[in-house]
């Protein structure tokens, strides 16, 4: 019923959002249609200057060159105008309604950013035609009556300027604190138009397909502590971590949801990924370790190790979550020279039913530490006829195994 109710509200959520960028899409439709018809007619009256029957002087050349270069300048601008708003009127409103999540937001955005260019090259068109208007005055008729013209055009074209600037602008300005660009509708750090599901108060979660990566991964850490297989500590740590990561993804915008699975199974090792899925995700800016790891070499982990049994009398020197063979283990490495691999409880990531454990002897072996230069934080462990293949989850923790290897060699 919970699950249920939430999806409701999501997609009602989702709805509104949508409505009021529809509304933002009809302004700037009716923005374009404006344009476009007022750039056609311009289009029109530069091409009926074109073809218009010379009547003038043969000795006034300088002013005809003049007259039809200023009429096919204002012919560039206003088809350019033209061509623009048309294109926005047709493939903007389409993109919005047939597009998949986040279309509307990105079409509004698109359409409010060629408006600009439009509304310039059309002022921009509209100032060539009224200088070739001077130029025809001084094409066709005498110097009195084309200093009247010009001088008439001239403080037309001022007095434009000075109104629209200091008058009309500044009923219609936004205020400073306003934003005019279209902007993203936030509801406690999720975006409705993009797809994301919301998170209930209190970090409870709800049906797994509809859960972000980053849910999943606080799930399993919860899980995890409940079995033993974490202490408390390491579970409130590494939950803190994700949480801390989870607001800085709701500050950065929507993630790929490909990404966001690839960014799950580098932290809880998911064996039904590919072994890419340890890559970093692109597009993806990460300090540091990957929030929420749950393979580390802190004193937590040790502590942890302990609580879960392994076996090793010396001190330990390394312990952690490591992958191998596609499957997620806890390793120990103790100062003997025992390193112990203990598979997870039934209900782990891994599937691995019971507590299977296996247990080697470095002591008095030579061993070899390497990392893999094909694969990201991945490294070789070679001692006698065993060879070990490693997946850590950041550079530092395998640097910190292959120094706990090296120490033993």
């Amino acid at each position: 019923m919970i699950a249920a109710d939430k999806q409701e509200l999501e997609s009602r959520l989702k709805q509104l959002t949508l409505q009021i960028r529809e509304k933002e899409l009809t302004v700037f439709t009716d923005n374009f249609s404006v344009l476009s018809t007022q750039s056609a007619f311009l289009t029109g009256l530069g091409f009926g200057g074109l073809t218009m029957v010379p009547t003038w002087p043969e000795d006034k050349q300088i002013y005809e060159v003049a007259f039809y270069t200023l009429v096919a300048i204002s012919i560039g601008f206003n088809i350019l105008t033209l061509c623009i708003s048309s294109w926005c009127m047709i493939f903007g409103p389409g993109l919005a309604i047939r597009g998949p999540d986040g279309s509307m937001r990105r079409a509004v955005d698109g359409m409010y950013r060629e408006r600009k260019w439009a509304l310039r090259f059309f002022w921009t068109g509209l100032f060539f035609i009224m200088l070739s208007g001077i130029s025809l005055g001084w094409l066709k008729f005498h110097v009195i009556t084309a200093s009247t013209m010009t001088t008439i055009f001239i403080v037309f074209i001022i007095a434009f300027y000075v109104y629209i600037k200091h008058i009309t602008r500044p009923r219609f300005r936004f205020p400073k604190d306003a934003k005019r660009k279209p902007v993203k509708f936030l509801v406690a750090g999720i975006d409705p138009e993009a797809g994301q599901s919301l998170s209930l108060v209190g970090g409870s979660t709800l049906a797994p397909g509809n859960q972000s990566s980053l849910e999943q991964a606080l799930m399993e850490v919860r899980r995890l502590e409940s079995m033993g297989i974490l202490t408390t500590e390491e579970a409130h740590t590494k939950g803190s971590m994700i949480r801390a990561h989870q607001e800085e993804l709701a500050r950065a915008g929507p993630v790929d949801s490909s990404q966001g699975s690839l960014l799950r199974n580098r932290i809880l090792r998911n064996t039904s990924g590919p072994s890419s899925a340890l890559d970093k995700p692109k597009g993806l800016k990460t300090t540091g370790n990957i929030p929420g790891s749950l393979s580390s070499t802190t004193d937590a982990d040790a502590a942890g190790s302990a609580s879960s049994g392994l076996r090793g009398g010396g001190a330990v020197l390394c312990s952690g979550l490591l992958v191998r063979d596609a499957k997620l283990l806890r390793f120990c490495l103790d100062s003997r020279g025992t390193l112990t691999q203990t598979a997870l409880a039934e209900g782990a990531p891994d599937g691995a039913s019971g507590k299977e454990r296996k247990t080697w002897s470095l002591a008095g072996q030579r061993v070899i530490a390497s990392p893999d230069s094909r694969k990201l934080n991945q490294m070789t462990v070679v001692f006698g006829n065993v060879t070990l293949k490693l997946g850590a989850n950041s550079e530092a923790e395998m640097v910190s195994w292959i120094n706990a290897f090296t120490q033993l060699g």
